[in-house]
């Protein structure tokens, strides 16, 4: 039974370390297609573009969204879970409520984890999906 225990224990960490990882993937599209549409080049150091500091450094995902959105005029429309938000509810919690703090939170009393494996199979194909778009739209 121990076994079991344990076994369960590393598959919910396993999922809540996935979850924590899909977070940073969207924060690092998001911030991409921000400093292209700025016109940011690749051997330019992102660090002396003006906006970098003014409010663009966060983890909340809706925030940078945001941020991208009014300040580089991002146009992610018809991307999925930036342009196109799922409709799915608990999706939608998953993106809003993630934080790099999830890392370091107990699988056994996350709220985070409200979530199973299909639901974050799910999630990892439309992060997936949003990946290929925005390398379409804004590949430098």
């Amino acid at each position: 039974m121990n076994g079991k225990v344990n076994l369960e224990s590393n598959r919910k960490r396993l999922m809540l370390d996935i979850y924590y990882l899909s977070g940073y993937v969207i924060e690092t599209m998001i911030s991409y297609s921000h400093f292209v549409s700025l016109g940011w080049e690749k051997n330019i150091n992102i660090e002396t573009y003006s906006k970098y500091n003014k409010g663009f450094k966060t983890h909340n995902l809706s925030s940078k969204l945001m941020f991208a959105v009014s300040n580089a005029h991002c146009d992610y429309s018809g991307v999925v879970l930036l342009g196109v938000p799922s409709s799915n509810v608990i999706q939608k919690r998953m993106f809003k409520e993630w934080s790099e703090k999830v890392r370091y939170q107990n699988p056994k009393t996350s709220s985070n984890l409200d979530f199973n494996e299909d639901d974050l199979r799910k999630y990892l194909s439309d992060i997936n999906q949003m990946f290929k778009q925005l390398r379409i739209k804004y590949f430098v």
